[in-house]
């Protein structure tokens, strides 16, 4: 697991461990399911294709973003399972 701001280990850091511990394939799956903020759309995509560069040998993945009606059904479902909680 790594961070994009604010904690440690950075997501840098966190793929650069996964390599260092052997790992030959990573994917990165961001938190922040939907579109339109400039962490999962800018940041995290320029510091994954940094790291692709640093290690060349690693299939390194960015699974975003995710599909929207996906996302929905997600909350759709929590909600009608938490209806009382919420």
């Amino acid at each position: 697991m790594g961070y994009n701001e604010f904690c440690a280990p950075t997501i840098a850091e966190a793929i650069d461990q996964a390599v260092a511990g052997g790992a030959a394939q990573i994917i990165v799956a961001p938190t922040m399911l939907l579109r339109g903020n400039q962490h999962t759309e800018a940041e995290i995509s320029a510091i994954v294709a940094e790291a692709r560069e640093q290690h060349p040998d690693v299939v390194l993945r960015y699974a975003w973003p995710f599909d929207d009606d996906r996302v929905v059904s997600l909350f759709v479902e929590h909600i009608l399972a938490n209806g009382e909680k919420c």
